[in-house]
């Protein structure tokens, strides 16, 4: 049974703390045509390009995305560890995500000073596509972005034994077909003399599994 919508609007109040002069701009079912979660976006009356949007799940209620776009988000201490970040990651994936214990992989990466975290589930130590989820921390570590994994696929069962990997590339090798074609290459892209973009004759790989 799906949880009324006044339940789902006070839960979705409490993700994050909303500025007082935020108003709701948005509440509804999404996608449309196939809805699945209940969506809401508060917008700063007085700034347009601020605002959060929380969507939860029709059923359960479980947050599934997080965004929040304010201002200076840039700004902050960016001597913050990836220990903190991470830290702080984890207690938002327990209060949010059920089923947090089992995203046993863990990737953390730093651009333009904003920390990326990725949870997923693994087999073999590699980890399970639409599993998990992403959190986005800016300067300070504040949560600005969440997102929830839907698995699509049932877990996979570990094969009693791999084939070694130089065996697999002799077998590719083997069976490459090659052929001549004209293609555009780039300075910016390829080690070329000059700055303008120029024809050349090369051989590619036909495409094989």
């Amino acid at each position: 049974m799906s949880i009324d919508y006044e339940t789902l609007r006070t839960k979705a109040t409490t993700v994050v703390m909303i500025p007082d002069h935020y108003r709701l701009e948005m509440e509804d079912n999404t996608p449309k045509g196939n809805e699945k979660y209940r969506s809401f976006i508060w917008e700063d009356p007085e700034k347009n390009d601020c605002k959060i949007e929380v969507a939860l799940d029709l059923e359960t209620g479980d947050l599934i995305r997080l965004d929040i776009d304010m201002e200076d988000k840039n700004i902050g201490n960016q001597d913050n560890s990836e220990e903190d970040a991470k830290a702080i990651a984890d207690a938002f994936l327990m209060k949010h995500n059920p089923d947090h214990t089992a995203f046993t992989w863990v990737n953390i990466e730093e651009r333009q000073n904003f920390r990326f975290i990725t949870y997923r589930e693994e087999v073999g130590g590699l980890p399970l596509p639409d599993t998990g989820c992403e959190i986005t921390l800016d300067n300070s570590l504040n949560i600005i972005r969440y997102q929830s994994e839907q698995k699509t696929a049932p877990r996979p069962k570990w094969p009693d034994s791999i084939v070694d990997a130089e065996n697999v590339r002799q077998q590719v090798l083997s069976d490459l077909q090659m052929k001549l074609t004209m293609v555009t290459l780039y300075p910016s892209m390829y080690e070329m003399e000059g700055t303008q973009p120029e024809y050349r004759l090369v051989y590619e790989a036909i495409p094989d599994r």
